[in-house]
């Protein structure tokens, strides 16, 4: 069997060094590919949970409102009878939210603008804080989505890389297989620039905690 020249030992070495190292860099990718898929995972989750509790909040927030119109109703139907006492009952027991939007009404009222609306309801001072609950958690839904589908993103460039990766080691592993040692170097060379270039693609990817 022939004596391994000086530069086919060089060749080996550098190859086995190259191997090494893209095995890895190939692990690290594989590492934050699954690690980017369970942030997806834990973002579509709460997600969810949001949304669920948006729709809560949403429906009761409803169920209020036609609580609110069908006290305001007896109200008027009292006060418009002259039963003042009942009138007051009902008054007394609106919802703080009702109670506040009613007093802004009866204001407007007794001050005679003349742009008086004809209900409480139409006033800004009428909010429901179960409704701006469900739109904040519906908007922050929205927003764990969009992080959900960055988090499938960067998943799917890690597991880009690791085809890249796959090509330097098949360069690796061909370099000894020739017997001219200017082929040796030439692939071990190709080698080398792609490992490079991938791993400057790969700096400049976020890394999942």
């Amino acid at each position: 069997m022939p004596e391994k020249s000086k530069h086919t030992i060089w060749v080996e070495v550098l190859a086995t060094v190259l191997m090494a190292l893209t095995t890895i860099a190939t692990a690290w990718c594989a590492f934050q590919s699954n690690r980017w898929n369970s942030e997806q995972t834990f973002f579509i989750a709460e997600a969810n949970t949001m949304n669920r509790q948006a729709m809560e909040n949403s429906v009761k927030g409803n169920q209020m409102r036609v609580l609110d119109v069908a006290m305001f109703m007896q109200y008027l139907a009292a006060f418009h009878n002259n039963k003042t006492e009942l009138a007051d009952y009902y008054r007394q027991h609106f919802r703080p939210e009702m109670k506040q939007a009613f007093d802004a009404w009866i204001n407007s009222k007794n001050e005679g603008t003349g742009d008086v609306v004809p209900h409480p309801f139409l006033l800004k001072e009428y909010t429901l804080a179960l409704e701006i609950d469900a739109k904040i958690l519906s908007n922050s839904a929205a927003q764990k989505l969009q992080q959900a589908k960055r988090a499938n993103q960067y998943s799917g460039w890690y597991v880009m890389l690791t085809v890249f990766f796959a090509s330097v080691l098949f360069f690796s592993g061909m370099a000894t297989k020739f017997e001219s040692v200017a082929i040796q170097k030439s692939v071990v060379v190709m080698g080398m620039i792609v490992f490079l270039s991938v791993i400057g693609i790969l700096v400049t990817y976020p890394v999942a905690g």
